[in-house]
């Protein structure tokens, strides 16, 4: 015997539909009167067109889904072209945009903060060589660093090398007192100097090129 409770939907169609014509059939041997036949045509009929109208169902909530992304990219395409031509116009004032529920734009963009490098430290290799290193107190990657020198115990001061790094070496080695320290730079901003670090050795850089400054 057939376990026919576990078929599919469409398999149980099938199955049904077969079960009521040979009952028909074989009415009489069977037992079955008119209004029986009737009631098992009727279950087979009920059962068809349900599954029908959810084959439709189904087709028509695609449709649906389809037609709603259809209206929604159309609503979003004409949103857009008049944000665009009203944020352009300064006729229209920011509550307008602001009321229609549009962002309002800073036309003063918020400016990246530039700190004073922290805990700068200069120190010779006796090889020639003077490495620096110091913290970049939260400047962010892309900012330069200038590293500035004096040799006059710090009265008068002039632009060594530039660097995006925290820390550079630098080769040539003078024999005489060279004070070091850094500042942060972006966009045109400088930080206020680091702390100053002594080295006997004035050196020409080797990580960065030289910084050309305008006139």
């Amino acid at each position: 015997m057939s376990d026919f409770s576990k078929l599919s939907d469409g398999a149980l169609e099938a199955w049904y539909a077969n079960f009521v014509d040979v009952a028909n059939t074989n009415a009489t041997v069977l037992g079955l009167g008119l209004p029986d036949i009737l009631v098992l045509e009727t279950a087979r009929d009920d059962f068809e067109a349900a599954r029908t109208g959810r084959a439709n169902a189904a087709a028509a909530a695609i449709a649906s889904t389809v037609d709603k992304n259809n209206n929604r990219t159309a609503v979003l395409a004409l949103v857009g072209g008049y944000n665009a031509e009203w944020q352009a116009d300064s006729a229209v004032s920011d509550l307008i945009i602001a009321d229609l529920g549009l962002t309002v734009h800073d036309e003063t963009p918020s400016t990246i903060g530039v700190f004073t490098p922290l805990n700068f430290v200069a120190s010779g290799q006796g090889n020639g060589n003077v490495t620096m290193k110091w913290q970049r107190n939260g400047n962010k990657w892309g900012c330069n660093f200038f590293v500035e020198v004096s040799t006059d115990n710090g009265v008068t001061w002039s632009l060594k090398t530039a660097t995006t790094k925290a820390r550079i070496t630098l080769i040539g080695v003078t024999i005489q007192p060279t004070i070091y320290r850094v500042r942060a730079e972006r966009n045109g901003t400088i930080s206020g100097a680091s702390s100053q670090s002594l080295v006997y050795g004035d050196t020409a850089p080797v990580e960065e090129s030289p910084l050309v400054l305008a006139a």
